[in-house]
């Protein structure tokens, strides 16, 4: 009789621990195809975003003026979830890579959005403040420091999702 009562104690703790052990594996398995779903998401949002960069230049060496464009299929905001990178040389000779943060205020050492312009040159009227498909984006940035001239002066624009754009240019002083 001993032997059965351990045997039942045996045999519950048994299916106790292969439940927990199933459902476990269970939430496990919904985790990583929650995990699976929304990479699936960001990468087919990456793949329909495409950013062309049309002009990039500084007239004064204090501030850069660079005209990107939305040649993809998803409209873009969130610019505060944008990164930039930026790299030059100052006038004193010193290497600068910065992360330049997003404002909405043009302040110096951060990026903003100026202009939003549709096909023709014209400020956009609909989605104001969203860079839709085929609309361009005019972005100043103040520097702290100005731009040694004939220098290269490199941007990396990076949206929420990942689609990146870089660019180049020369800074050419008057």
């Amino acid at each position: 009789m001993e032997n059965v009562v351990a045997a039942i104690v045996i045999v519950i703790l048994l299916l106790f621990a292969i439940l927990t052990l199933t459902g476990a594996v269970f939430d496990a398995q919904a985790t990583t195809a929650a995990a699976w779903k929304e990479a699936v998401t960001r990468m087919d949002e990456q793949t329909h975003t495409a950013l062309s960069a049309l002009a990039a230049t500084s007239a004064d060496g204090m501030t850069i003026q660079w005209v990107i464009e939305n040649s993809g299929s998803i409209p873009l905001a969130d610019y505060d979830r944008w990164d930039v990178l930026l790299h030059y040389y100052d006038t004193l000779g010193a290497y600068h890579v910065n992360y330049v943060q997003y404002s909405a205020l043009l302040t110096a050492d951060h990026w903003t959005v100026t202009q939003l312009l549709v096909g023709s040159g014209t400020p956009e009227i609909y989605n104001r403040g969203i860079l839709d498909p085929s609309e361009r984006a005019q972005i100043d940035i103040p520097l702290v420091f100005a731009i040694q001239p004939d220098t290269v002066v490199h941007l990396t624009a990076v949206p929420a999702n990942g689609a990146a754009i870089s660019t180049q240019f020369v800074y050419m002083e008057g």
